[in-house]
């Protein structure tokens, strides 16, 4: 018997899962893992067991787990060891680069039990798939408190922060301890702790629409705040903006801090944007100002989106982190699982599949990108075509992934695209998302027989923005089509 195995309690969970969505939160939710005879933990003797009859797959991992009590979620810090089933899958784990996490941070092993007769009745159930959208909106707010806790302890900014975070049960509390300005009747306070959530709704994932975001903005903020003459005269100066009126924007630190630091992630929502705007402008932007819109930009992408050399760099406070991790993620007021969802029929053909001027580049459980013929996109756009099976249909403006990135997305763009937006078709508008910038087609598109048609008058509306080349024939053939 290998001496690594110890005392400790065992846990059977996908790789996939783990290294989707485990790793870049460093929570292990238990309801990712399987059940094995009824126990998600479960024993030495099993774990010989379930070795001895070959039933951990390829795809699967055995965490070791060293706990006092099982919580819905199971902290980083309790997994001793990860075993692998063979040397391919504990290669392919180790080979591969996983930006949010450094692999190399965990002490993993291959499964070198001796096999052995044994009668034990095993049975095993696995969760449901896990829908990726549902699942990210659903750690979206405890992701965005974490990734405050990150950004407050790495500019060391609040001392004794995990014990003062533990003397709170409920999520709200520990926002407004986040937030807290030393008055709790803080008009400031109220608007700050409102749209720190409302970014946390409207998250890298989700996608970032103007018009939206303040709407839901007014439905959050509480009525004393709403009927104030300073949020009334933010909200008329916000709609002017993004009605695309000429407005004087001032953004230095001699006013409403929240209000102005709202304003400026309202059309900037991407770090890169903020920065290029501070350094590259002739926008004074106050320091105040900044650093709390970083912080709601910040909510915006959560601790998961951090790289692993940032989550390395708070050094020795890393431990701390994971703890605070664990008891934020293991609060009461916990929501319930409703990203794992059944299989769903994604193959049906539907008529924006069926269009011979679209040529589809890429595929997988989620989405289809299709590139669109005779479009040619300038320097540093993408313009293809993302059906997102069974839900949207989308153009991605600019990819986030591409070799540019978002360099493009700068401040007057962002202008632009909040000017053009009146003039979209019913139920489309522009976000920024983890796609990068993309603008959402009407539902009905999907299956619309003159979608060639609705494009080209689509493509019309865009040219102010100079995305395609002036030898791009998309109008001409999408019209002769």
């Amino acid at each position: 018997m290998d001496p690594l195995f110890n005392e400790s309690s065992y846990i059977l969970v996908s790789k996939k899962n783990f290294v989707r969505y485990a790793m870049p939160y460093e929570i292990l939710p238990i309801s990712m893992c399987c059940e094995v005879n009824n126990e998600k933990l479960f024993s030495k003797e099993i774990l010989k067991a379930l070795y001895s009859k070959e039933l951990i797959t390829d795809e699967q991992i055995v965490a070791e787990i060293k706990i006092e009590k099982l919580n819905e979620h199971i902290s980083f810090s309790n997994i001793e060891r990860i075993y692998f089933p063979n040397k391919e899958s504990l290669d392919s784990f180790l080979e591969r680069s996983y930006e949010n996490n450094d692999v190399n941070s965990f002490e993993t092993h291959l499964l070198t039990l001796d096999k052995q007769e044994n009668n034990l009745i095993l049975n095993i159930i696995c969760p449901q798939l896990i829908d990726r959208k549902s699942f990210t909106q659903e750690m979206a707010l405890k992701d965005s408190i974490v990734r405050c806790i990150y950004d407050n302890i790495k500019n060391n900014n609040l001392k004794n922060i995990y014990e003062n975070i533990q003397k709170f049960n409920k999520l709200d509390l520990i926002i407004d301890y986040l937030f807290d300005n030393g008055s709790d009747a803080s008009i400031e306070k109220e608007l700050q702790v409102c749209f720190f959530k409302i970014c946390s709704e409207f998250n890298i994932s989700k996608g970032w629409s103007p018009i939206e975001v303040v709407a839901a903005f007014e439905k959050l903020i509480n009525e004393d705040v709403k009927k104030s003459n300073e949020f009334q005269s933010w909200i008329n100066t916000v709609n002017k903006i993004i009605s695309g009126s000429s407005v004087n924007v001032v953004f230095d630190d001699n006013g409403n801090i929240t209000l102005r630091a709202m304003t400026l992630v309202l059309l900037n929502p991407e770090k890169n944007n903020l920065e290029n705007i501070k350094d590259n402008s002739n926008f004074r932007i106050g320091e105040k100002v900044y650093n709390l819109a970083l912080t709601f930009v910040g909510a915006r992408l959560g601790y998961s989106y951090l790289t692993a050399e940032e989550k390395k760099s708070v050094g020795d406070n890393r431990k701390i982190i994971r703890n605070i991790i664990a008891y934020i993620y293991n609060l009461n007021d916990e929501l319930d699982h409703s990203g794992l969802v059944d299989n769903k029929n994604e193959n049906q053909k539907v008529n924006i599949l069926c269009q011979s001027w679209l040529k589809p580049i890429f595929e997988n459980e989620s989405e289809i990108v299709l590139s669109i013929n005779g479009v040619k996109p300038m320097a540093g756009f993408s313009l293809n075509l993302i059906y997102d099976k069974g839900e949207q249909l989308l153009l991605n403006i600019i990819d986030r992934n591409s070799t540019k990135g978002m360099v493009k997305f700068k401040g007057q763009l962002a202008l632009q695209i909040i000017e053009l937006q009146k003039e979209l078709p019913d139920y489309s508008r522009f976000e920024v998302n983890d796609k990068g910038l993309i603008l959402v087609l009407p539902p009905l598109w999907i299956n619309e027989k003159r979608i060639g048609e609705k494009l080209r008058e689509l493509f019309e509306i865009l040219k102010p923005l100079a995305i395609t080349k002036k030898t791009s024939k998309v109008l001409d053939d999408i019209l002769s089509l």
